[in-house]
């Protein structure tokens, strides 16, 4: 067990806004709520998933919705600690630690933050090692294992608990709150046992993150390329180098769904790149051709240098770790 820095959240954040791939929300937001959670109440504590026993109860904080609505409505505040209560009351066994459900934006963040207010550890590890789009995409359902009861409040006090008969019908009602909450939810569910958790989820996802963030904060800070040094950590490769010329974004069913659209540059000038979102096939268009770059469980990054059309944004394609299968 290890407590937390602030410097160390900055990390985890910025690992993980490469392993999400632009999925799971905006990990600055996720960032700014640990923090501040760390600064009220103290540092979280980090564990290992050889820390908790085998009958621990590990729950999983996280938002649901579309990540536009999370920058106006920030539910990351009294929403997210009512969900957590709304499912102890529910459940038998008390719940002794947290758990991220994925490794992408603000959802790597939730536990960190939770973890502070009630004093629970967060173990290392995730339901994904990276961001998917659906709820049922995740490790558990792999094993048969349910995610449900879950906990979803807002932030005008209510509370809904759902018990479902598998993790996709949770998803779709899950999935429907969130728009009658305002596209966003805050949520925790899928009380686990320590020992599901051994066996089901991907180990040392934020400790991994976190590895990731520091060697951009040090490249940085050296003034080194940080995509050199995602590429290192990783052993990852660059697949497209360009610029984007095109962002398109809608809020659909409460989705956030579009395209960005790369012109190529340097070597892959002649080309471009078209990168769905939510990201399911990233494709690269040459000329009058068309090709796949690659499809999951591997990740593929577009890093970007700056905040406006037209910035530097090479593409990235990040092997997927030998653990990142159920045991």
């Amino acid at each position: 067990m290890r407590t937390l820095t602030a410097e160390d959240l900055h990390d985890i954040a910025a690992g993980s806004a490469v392993l999400g791939t632009g999925g799971g929300g905006d990990p600055y937001i996720g960032e700014l709520a640990a923090v501040r959670s760390l600064e009220q109440y103290g540092p979280p504590r980090l564990v290992g998933v050889d820390d908790i026993g085998d009958t621990d109860r590990v729950a999983i904080p996280f938002m649901i919705g579309s990540p536009v609505p999370l920058i106006e409505k920030f539910p990351l505040g009294k929403e997210l600690t009512d969900a957590y209560h709304g499912l102890n009351r529910f459940l038998s066994d008390p719940i002794t630690a947290v758990m991220p459900v994925e490794i992408g934006g603000v959802n790597s963040m939730v536990p960190l933050a939770l973890s502070s207010r009630l004093g629970k550890p967060v173990v290392d590890a995730d339901c994904m090692g990276r961001a998917f789009p659906e709820g049922q995409l995740v490790t558990l359902t792999l094993d048969g294992i349910g995610m449900s009861p879950v906990s979803l409040a807002d932030e005008r006090g209510n509370n809904v608990i759902l018990e479902t008969c598998d993790n996709f019908w949770l998803e779709r009602f899950g999935r429907s709150l969130a728009i009658d909450f305002g596209a966003i939810a805050a949520g925790v569910g899928a009380p686990i046992t320590g020992r599901q958790v051994r066996q089901s989820t991907v180990h040392g996802s934020l400790s991994y993150a976190e590895r990731i963030g520091r060697a951009i904060r040090e490249a940085r800070a050296a003034k080194q390329e940080g995509v050199a040094a995602i590429l290192r950590e990783t052993q990852g490769f660059e697949i497209f180098r360009g610029k984007i010329t095109d962002v398109q974004r809608r809020i659909e069913r409460g989705w956030t769904l579009g395209e960005a659209i790369l012109e190529g540059s340097d070597e892959s000038a002649g080309s471009r790149m078209v990168c769905a979102v939510p990201e399911r096939k990233p494709g690269c268009h040459p000329g009058w051709h068309h090709r796949r770059l690659g499809a999951g469980p591997d990740h593929h990054a577009r890093r970007r240098a700056g905040r406006r059309h037209y910035h530097r944004a090479p593409a990235l394609r990040l092997p997927r770790r030998g653990d990142w299968h159920p045991m």
